[in-house]
């Protein structure tokens, strides 16, 4: 079970993971995209750099004077046996994205998303990290 909450007046909330068969209880704060009021926009399970995750995208209430603006989207990665938080992506994830960036030639990057992931095998536990591609 997933659970967001605003923690108090400001932009901050948190985010409370719950594992009903173990008990298991985390609870993560952040700051919000100019909001403490997210809504859960896309959760997934999956399986990234050998890790088995959950991303969890959280969509924020986005007041612009351009109507195609609507909301902002943040996506947290976080480990699915212990809830620990891995890493956050400023944007929505997609597929192709999330795969392993030694996946892809270098003449395809031109064609990805601007979020990948990076694997970081033997560097402190944190099993990959999010990163934005060079701009197109």
């Amino acid at each position: 079970m997933i659970q967001l909450d605003p923690v108090n007046d400001d932009v901050r909330f948190a985010v409370t993971l719950r594992d009903k068969e173990t008990g298991t209880v985390r609870r993560h704060e952040f700051d919000g995209e100019g909001t403490n009021d997210p809504a859960p926009f896309q959760l997934e399970e999956a399986y990234l750099c050998d890790t088995p995750v959950i991303l969890l995208t959280v969509q924020y209430p986005w007041h612009h004077a351009l109507p195609e603006f609507v909301r902002a989207l943040d996506t947290f990665a976080f480990h699915r046996t212990d809830f620990a938080l891995i890493d956050v992506a400023f944007g929505p994830l997609t597929d192709i994205a999330l795969a392993d960036d030694t996946a892809y030639e270098s003449s395809d990057l031109e064609m990805l998303p601007p979020i990948g992931v990076r694997c970081l095998t033997g560097q402190g536990g944190k099993p990959f990290e999010f990163f934005e591609q060079a701009t197109k």
